[in-house]
């Protein structure tokens, strides 16, 4: 699945957090060698996709309000596994001293229990910084005893709390945008340079990702998008192009040709 066919929305959702300070993603990138240099490119193409637009306001909204739809779905799914893993542990160690840590800590991660996935993006900001403030040392050694496929619970709760701040985030950008109109160019010159910056960072993150599988955690991350826009596209929401389900191909193919702006974006 081509890069190129992902709408703004979803460009802007896979390099946000590669642009927001003290983002984990952006820490990891800044550590390695092969992607610090990449950074300001990611920087650059992601605040040039906003102000491509005609409308840059309104798309600049358009965007984000795509970024947290998808984010609220993940947040809510990390949610459920959450609860529904301290519950399984609950049946499995009733009785058990050890039932007590694990009951304590599903009341503290979830106050107000399962309707966390019903809250506002603010309220739900809001509740994920006061779980990592209720993340004891204590309470993050029971997680980090439940394994998880590629981890433990504790990996995910801490996923969890950083997209529920991230959608906090993004909510304050939503809420305040600010894009230059004197930085405008084609939006379709500035798809290509996406494409190939976001290429180039994946690219060094293979490499990586067998010694740093938050790497790999990454790359899954921009894979799940890339799943989104394929159900997206077999659903008929955008005309499909010959080639684009085949890969991202060698550079100087499909991704680094002419460019194929998605039905319905301005070039």
């Amino acid at each position: 699945m081509a890069l190129r066919r992902f709408s703004t929305g979803e460009m802007v959702g896979v390099t946000y957090p590669w642009v927001t300070p003290d983002h984990p993603e952006r820490v990891l990138l800044q550590g390695l060698q092969g992607t610090v240099g990449l950074l300001p490119f990611a920087e650059s193409v992601h605040g040039g996709l906003l102000a491509s637009r005609t409308d840059v306001a309104g798309d600049f909204i358009a965007a984000i309000n795509d970024v947290l739809s998808m984010y609220n779905l993940q947040h809510d799914d990390f949610a459920r596994v959450v609860w529904y893993m301290h519950q399984a542990y609950r049946y499995r160690l009733r009785g058990t001293p050890e039932a007590g840590p694990i009951e304590a800590s599903q009341a503290a991660l979830f106050p107000t229990g399962l309707r966390i996935v019903s809250a506002t993006y603010l309220e739900t900001a809001g509740q994920a910084e006061l779980r990592k403030s209720a993340l004891t040392e204590d309470r993050r050694a029971v997680l980090a005893r439940i394994p998880m496929q590629g981890g433990t619970l504790l990996d995910v709760v801490e996923q969890w709390n950083q997209v529920g701040v991230d959608m906090g985030n993004m909510q304050n950008q939503r809420a305040t945008p600010v894009v230059s109109q004197d930085e405008r160019v084609s939006a379709s010159v500035l798809r290509d340079r996406w494409v190939r910056v976001v290429r180039s960072i994946l690219d060094v993150l293979a490499l990586e990702a067998e010694r740093r599988p938050e790497a790999r955690r990454i790359i899954e991350r921009v894979d799940n998008i890339r799943a989104e826009v394929k159900r997206r596209l077999r659903a008929g929401k955008r005309s499909d192009a010959p080639g684009d389900e085949d890969g991202e191909g060698a550079p100087g193919g499909d991704d680094d040709g002419v460019s194929t702006t998605p039905a319905g974006e301005s070039r």
